[in-house]
């Protein structure tokens, strides 16, 4: 049976938000949304939040991206999590608030288990979501500016393989980041990283490091490791660090951008 398709100007109506351009009419018809998920889209922004066409991304009539962001200038809610896990589809979703005003969001508003990628900036204050553990098919993770000072053990996916922990207040890496062994990548850029003395041992699958704009004096302990062998790119941009040329004969093949 042929899937029941919206009238693109019914669509339209519902989603105002979804698109300020002139032609999202025509848009949303070329996306021929399922009629459930335009049903679930449409509950979703009711609370003044809104996506953009860049953000969406629809397979076979279902959302697969979605990104979430306030509407105009006022402070507002994200909208309820209930309807988004309506969405079996969905693997990528962006939640993204207003840069120094941390929104506040329901309990397990993340708990969407067909997520594989996450993205969440300006939500959270001073802790991450405690559902994020039980995300167990999440890969990617990006926290930005929700002013974390540390992390709990155990507050990370074990699968994920790309983390970016950007714009925090951490002055050491967190323990929490050792316990991810399938990280490949991890960006911790933009932080107050001026001691590093973690067990980068146990991240023997990462090949990219950014310690960008954070500040270090010395190259990580991760450098005297001989278990971190896939390493490949080491950002230390914007970094009081000096990088010996001793430094960089023993890390042949490790592409190096000095402070």
């Amino acid at each position: 049976m042929a899937t029941k398709q919206r009238p693109a100007a019914a669509v339209a109506k519902e989603l105002g938000s979804l698109s300020s351009r002139s032609d999202h009419e025509a848009r949303l018809e070329a996306l021929a949304l399922d009629a459930h998920e335009i049903d679930v889209l449409a509950e979703c922004f009711k609370s003044g939040w809104g996506a953009t066409f860049e953000g969406l991304t629809v397979e076979a009539g279902h959302v697969t991206a979605i990104t979430l962001t306030p509407s105009g200038h006022r402070r507002s809610t994200p909208p309820l999590a209930g309807p988004l896990r309506e969405l079996l589809a969905l693997r990528s979703l962006t939640v993204s608030g207003y840069l120094g005003k941390s929104a506040e969001v329901e309990p397990d508003y993340f708990a969407i288990p067909s997520l594989t990628a996450l993205s969440i900036s300006s939500l959270t204050k001073g802790t991450l979501p405690p559902e994020l553990p039980t995300l167990t098919g999440l890969r990617a993770l990006e926290v930005k500016s929700c002013k974390l000072v540390a992390l709990a053990a155990g507050t990370l996916p074990p699968s994920l393989t790309s983390l970016s922990l950007e714009f925090q207040s951490f002055k050491a890496t967190p323990d929490a980041v050792f316990e991810v062994a399938t990280l490949e990548d991890l960006s911790l850029e933009d932080n107050a990283i001026s001691s590093d003395v973690g067990a980068w041992d146990r991240l023997a699958a990462l090949r990219t490091l950014s310690l960008a704009s954070n500040k270090l004096r010395a190259i990580p302990n991760l450098l005297a490791s001989q278990r971190v062998r896939r390493l490949a790119r080491l950002n230390l941009i914007r970094n009081p660090v000096d990088v010996s040329q001793a430094t960089r004969d023993a890390l042949v093949g490790v592409e190096i951008l000095p402070g």
